[in-house]
Order: structure tokens, then sequence, then C-alpha cells
């Protein structure tokens, strides 16, 4: 234990010494193992904070999780199944939850955490009276871009057989909505790295522009789009009927009618929230099987 304390003394000095002379500081990082079931974090400590520290006020680095599948095999490819969480998206240490989603085999799971422009200003939906600036929106396209971007490429550094032309994008609430913005803005890296997307309740990047569903750069890719139909405050249960719903169905027109492939599922009975069995449903959808009845 005393050995352990004087290297973490001399290695916070080492830090300081290295700050004064306008060096860059960083601990030696354990190489990946590239093994089955395999569980890693990368950190970016490069990269601007994250929501989660911006809501908490924890200082954390920015971190991505991952876990390879019980069937990785250096000689294959896998592809990754992204899932972000909602409300602040955590630390991006979720790893175990997005697991769970996509199942032991076949893909890559990873958790991202949101990252958001504090000096944003807030999106506005007609009709809706929800705090907006809690909301990830089309005015934090770039920091999320840019931030994602940097993330992916570590971990296909990390990992080099990733199969991009079959990885899905996705997450709930706050996590859809970056989804969507990423998606509705044509981002050029994901549009590229991900052939489908999962946006569970939420998806703010098509409500505020239902249009943007219809452009040729989404052509070939795919879209399940899960939202609930019950509300227990009539305040919200009204927004949902009059304002989150038209909308849905708008941008599943403007896919339809633009040959572009999305599936819209109604969480019959449930809100805002992430139910086992349509989460088991996300699972099979982004493995490419027949999609469950559920009841």
């Amino acid at each position: 234990m005393r050995l352990l304390h004087r290297q973490s003394v001399r290695h916070a000095l080492s830090c300081l010494i290295a700050l004064m002379l306008g060096m860059s500081c960083a601990l030696h990082a354990e190489p990946v193992k590239l093994l089955p079931n395999a569980q890693f974090t990368l950190e970016f400590p490069e990269l601007p904070a994250t929501y989660y520290q911006q809501k908490t006020g924890k200082e954390t680095v920015p971190q991505l999780s991952a876990q390879l599948p019980e069937d990785y095999a250096a000689g294959k490819t896998f592809p990754l199944f992204v899932f972000i969480d909602g409300g602040n998206g955590g630390a991006g240490a979720n790893v175990a939850f997005t697991r769970r989603i996509i199942g032991p085999r076949g893909f890559i799971a990873v958790n991202l955490p949101l990252f958001k422009d504090p000096k944003a200003k807030p999106p506005i939906l007609p009709g809706v009276t929800l705090n907006m600036g809690s909301l990830v929106n089309s005015n934090d396209a770039s920091v999320l871009s840019t931030s994602y971007q940097a993330m992916l490429e570590k971990l296909a550094q990390t990992v080099p057989n990733i199969a991009t032309e079959r990885s899905t994008l996705g997450g709930f609430s706050n996590g859809a909505h970056a989804t969507s913005v990423l998606a509705a803005a044509k981002d050029t890296y994901i549009l590229k790295h991900f052939s489908a997307f999962v946006l569970m309740e939420g998806g703010i990047g098509f409500a505020l522009n239902p249009s943007t569903m219809g452009d040729p750069a989404l052509q070939g890719h795919r879209f399940l789009v899960l939202y609930g139909d019950t509300e227990k405050k009539l305040k919200h249960r009204l927004q949902r009927t009059l304002v989150a719903t038209p909308l849905i169905k708008l941008v599943e027109r403007q896919a339809r009618s633009a040959g572009i492939d999305l599936t819209r599922i109604t969480m019959s009975g449930y809100g805002h929230e992430e139910p086992p069995a349509y989460l088991e449903l996300i699972g099979a959808w982004a493995r490419g099987e027949t999609l469950p009845e559920v009841k």
C-alpha cells in the first residue's frame, strides 16, 4: 500500500511539473486484450465535459465502455451495437445494459456518454411546455459529431475487425435525441459507419424537421422507432397525444414516401420508459431477426 501511495504521489508531482511546462500527462493504459467477452473502457481526456458532468458537477474523464461478444475471434468481423442512455447520458460506463439488449453473440456492445453544448439555445416545439433546455437537440450536433467520431475512431483502432456496414446506433430519450440529431444532420461519419438506428422515446432531430427523413442520404439505412401510448400526468398525456404522436406519424410518412426502411412500434400501455420486452425487441431487430410479439 505504501509503495502504491508513493507511486501515486510521484505521478501527481510529475503531472504537475508537466503541466507547468505545457506538456500533456496521462497514465499509460493497459493494452486491451481482444478475447471473448472482454470488457474494457477507453478514456478521452481531450474531449469536452460530458453532459453527465455538466449536470452532476462530478469531475469525470469522458469515456466509452465496450464488451466483445462471447463468439469473438480475430478472423471474423463484428458489428457494433451502440446504445446511449437517456437523461444526462451517464458516465459512459453502462455497457452491461447495452449487452443485455443486443445479447451475448455476434455484436460488440458499446455505451457512449452524451455531449451537449452548454451555450446552445433550447429547441422550440409548438404545444410543448416541458423544459426543452434539458433536451439534446440539433444545436448540439457539432459537439456530438466531433466527440463521437473521436471515440469511435479510437475504438476502431483498438478493435480492428469491426463490421461497420452492419452496425447499429441508438438510444433512449436523450440518447435517442442524440441519435436522431446526427442522422438528421446527415453526419458523414455516422452514416458511413452505421446502417441502422434505434429511436426509443426520442427523436427530436426528425421531429423538428420531419422532411429530413426523406433525404436521399438516408437511403439504405434502417430505422426503428418505439413510442409509448400512455402517460400518468394529464399534461404529458395531452402533449403525447396532440404533439408527439402526430409528429411521429409525419416522420413515418416522410420515410415511406422516400423509400426509407422505418419500423414504428407502439409500446402499448407504457409511457416514457424502457420496458424489458421492447428492449428484447430492439435486440431482435438489430440482429435482423423476425420481431417477436409483445404481450
